[in-house]
């Protein structure tokens, strides 16, 4: 057996087993291998922390209990199969067990130069250099830089072998690099390591998972502001401190810039997935089962409900989602069967959602709770061949109450089937048909409504205004309730044809033909024309005696050169209502509104120009 020197080297602050054994070995001359001989162990069951040889190193080194504990705090010892615990923080083992070994080079070349022995008694490899997730020597402002690369386990750890292929290298300053400015992270997780002291939020959770939270966090938030990282030379030193900063402030700091992650992902994300990238991929799937990320990942699931139409028996984040908490309008389009344009509209009129909302319908959300009764609604909604049936109209009436906007679908697009409301019908004709009188099939003293349009030179909705206002005695032909059995006198039809040659000027009134634009609430079109804003002409009506304001060929012209809405814009460009709210908005063109006024969704066309 080989005879060891009286003193053996003493034990540095952060040294690792490897780093101590590799000094020992070099104080008597011998390889690490042979020194490991000499203790009766192989090198491996050293690296494997054995009872025996630790003992062993603690004999030939000369060093207490306390002494040993710390040594093998600093190294990794490995806990199972897959994790390795470092200063009492149990890590998975990749996270300090790599094929390439980093260290400062600055701290190597003071050893040497602060000692008075060899270069391979002096040099001290750190353990918090094992750790993948330090990034600089706090004490020199240095990058922890890599210094040898081996897969081999003992090989690699064979300290003394490794370092003496560089020893000349290190000495010249070689593997220095430019100092770079320590982070707030860089400082607390050197604290941490170094002591266990903690005052940020994560004081109370594993340090495996902060860091892994600091790092796929930070890197998300470098999206906010990638022009903050244009100068850093390492985008992953910049993401753990980014992330750092806003994790160790606590629950409100963290919600706002997971909102803000949530906001920006709107125009080019649809899932939370997307929005919030390497986060939400760690929390879901890579360490869903790590009971150290369930703080954040439960706040991330509480944003995520409150911003998203999650499904029900989504699993999210490894929790299960029972009941739906926000539909937007595709969702809610979905469920209902029908389409979004349509659905937009129905909850538009129940006030759900803002008319003049700007976003798509995959990201116009609103509660689910809120919005029941207007789902339950879409049953009402029917196809133009089933109104037929509600009417008990000929497809030639029913052609014509289209035509003259009597009956006004709730959606625009012809390729919407679904689109009439049932309750339209139905109380068309309980104003068409109340104290109706049953008249024969064959009694010619009577006239159906399209005859009765064209034998008067009236209008149908005039007719209909007409006789919801009980200016006509209504027959209904065997009694039976439908809109072809319904007929007025002749005698009656004949006295209003006459009366037509004091007919009301103009082409329709003015409410007619603000319905037609899209201006139909609380008489919009009408308090336009009262300011003065647009012309229009002063008509009375021939039976009800009523003065109205009419609108002329010319008044329409008028008003179309200077004024648009969303139905006119949308008539001129082809593109959908959504589409042109959306660009109004970004660029920034207001309503007309002159003075206060409120005229509705009305613009300058002089204003719009640049989205015609």
């Amino acid at each position: 057996m080989s005879t060891f020197p009286p003193l053996a080297p003493s034990l540095v602050p952060r040294e690792t087993l490897p780093s101590y054994l590799s000094r020992l070995a070099a104080a008597k001359g011998i390889s690490t291998a042979d020194l490991c001989y000499d203790m009766s162990g192989a090198f491996r069951r050293v690296l494997n922390f054995e009872d025996e040889p630790l003992a062993a190193v603690a004999e030939f080194g000369g060093l207490s209990p306390k002494q040993m504990e710390e040594l093998v705090s600093w190294t990794g010892k490995p806990v199972g199969d897959v994790r390795s615990v470092l200063r009492g923080e149990a890590f998975v083992s990749r996270a300090v067990r790599n094929p390439t070994m980093r260290g400062c080079p600055i701290c190597l070349r003071e050893d040497m130069e602060n000692s008075s022995k060899p270069p391979l008694q002096s040099m001290v490899m750190r353990g918090h250099w094992l750790l993948r997730d330090t990034c600089v020597c706090v004490k020199h402002c240095h990058p922890l830089v890599p210094l040898w690369t081996e897969p081999h386990f003992s090989r690699r750890n064979d300290i003394g072998l490794q370092l003496e292929g560089i020893v000349e290298d290190i000495r010249r300053g070689a593997f220095e690099r430019p100092r770079i400015e320590v982070s707030n992270y860089d400082l607390w997780l050197d604290q941490r390591l170094e002591s266990g002291k903690d005052t940020t939020w994560f004081a109370d959770q594993p340090l495996s998972a902060s860091v892994i939270m600091c790092y796929n966090f930070g890197f998300e938030l470098l999206r906010l502001d990638p022009a903050g990282i244009a100068d850093s030379a390492d985008t992953n030193r910049a993401a753990r401190a980014a992330g750092f900063e806003v994790l160790s402030r606590g629950e409100p700091e963290i919600r706002s810039a997971i909102r803000e992650l949530a906001a920006a992902g709107e125009d080019g994300y649809e899932e939370p997935s997307g929005a919030f990238g390497k986060i939400y991929s760690v929390l879901a799937y890579e360490h869903l089962n790590d009971p150290g990320l369930d703080r954040i990942r439960r706040i991330f699931r509480e944003i995520i409900l409150d911003t998203w139409p999650i499904e029900p028996g989504t699993d999210l984040l490894g929790e299960h989602v029972a009941t739906r908490k926000l539909h937007s309008v595709t969702t809610a389009a979905r469920e209902a069967g029908t389409e979004p344009e349509l659905m937009r509209k129905l909850l538009i009129d129940a006030e759900v959602i803002d008319a003049n909302g700007a976003l798509p319908d995959r990201r116009t959300t609103f509660s689910a709770e809120v919005a029941s009764p207007v789902l339950a609604r879409i049953t009402d909604v029917v196809s133009l061949r089933t109104m037929r049936d509600v009417l008990g109209a000929t497809r030639t009436e029913l052609e014509a109450l289209v035509a003259e906007n009597i009956l006004i679908p709730l959606a625009s697009s012809p390729e919407i089937r679904k689109r009439w409301r049932r309750e339209d019908g139905v109380k068309l004709m309980e104003k068409i048909t109340r104290g109706a009188t049953p008249v024969t099939a064959d009694d010619s003293a009577w006239v159906d409504l399209l005859h009765a349009r064209m034998r008067s030179g009236t209008s149908l909705r005039g007719l209909i205004k007409l006789i919801g206002a009980g200016h006509f005695r209504v027959g209904l032909r065997e009694g039976k309730p439908w809109f072809r059995n319904v007929v007025l006198q002749k005698t009656e039809i004949d006295l209003l044809g006459r009366a037509q040659d004091d007919r009301p000027v103009g082409e329709m009134s003015a409410s007619e033909f603000g319905r037609t634009v899209g201006l139909r609430h609380n008489g919009e079109f009408i308090a336009l024309i009262e300011a003065g804003h647009t012309p229009a002409t002063r008509s009375r009506h021939p039976v009800t005696k009523q003065d109205q304001w009419r609108m002329t060929k010319e008044d329409i012209a008028a008003f179309h050169r200077r004024f648009v809405t969303i139905a006119t814009l949308r008539q001129e460009t082809g593109r959908s209502s959504n589409a042109l709210r959306m660009q109004l908005k970004k660029e920034n063109i207001e309503r007309f509104a002159p003075d206060g006024g409120d005229f509705g969704s009305l613009w300058l066309r002089t204003a719009a120009l640049q989205i015609l």
